[in-house]
């Protein structure tokens, strides 16, 4: 290596050294920018999660103090409660697994489908929504007692908020 830049003339070491200054210039701004650039990415992916985990806890909140409030609950109010906030809830859930990637949008989605009352996810990927006819076939307003319904509509919706991490 040292025998071939001896073997170079002084105007040739300068141009040479030049060359590969000016190469290591566009090199290190490139990676620069391209760092700036995936940062803000990440920054404003962060704030978007950050903005619909909040979406999301606020969407359950109301229902959710409604169920454990047992001096204001009443036999039938579970499926009433929770019916009557689905559309919210839907919303909520589809903008939050929107953000959400990997292994942890694959156990939100099982957290959302034991909500929503499928054993399985059967519909499109995007498809958060149920008709209003199949809203009868959510399981927790089926089970055998009202008050195992409601312990169990609270188990299931503190099983999704168990994914918010703010």
């Amino acid at each position: 290596m040292f025998a071939i830049i001896n073997s170079l003339s002084t105007s040739e070491r300068w141009f040479y050294g030049l060359i590969i200054a000016v190469i290591v210039s566009f090199v290190g701004r490139w990676y620069s920018n391209w760092l700036s650039h995936n940062s803000s990415v990440s920054r404003e992916s962060s704030a978007i999660l950050k903005t619909n985990s909040i979406d999301l806890r606020n969407s359950f909140n109301p229902e959710l103090e409604k169920l454990r409030d047992l001096d204001a609950w009443h036999l039938g109010d579970t499926k009433n409660i929770l019916l009557g906030a689905y559309d919210k809830h839907s919303k909520a859930a589809f903008e939050f697994i929107s953000n959400t990637e990997g292994v942890e949008r694959a156990k939100f989605r099982e957290a959302w489908e034991r909500y929503k009352g499928n054993e399985e996810y059967k519909e499109p990927a995007n498809n958060f929504g149920v008709l209003k006819k199949d809203q009868k076939l959510i399981i927790y307003i089926a089970q055998s007692t009202e008050q195992e319904n409601r312990d169990l509509a609270i188990k299931n919706i503190e099983h999704i908020l168990s994914f918010i991490k703010i």
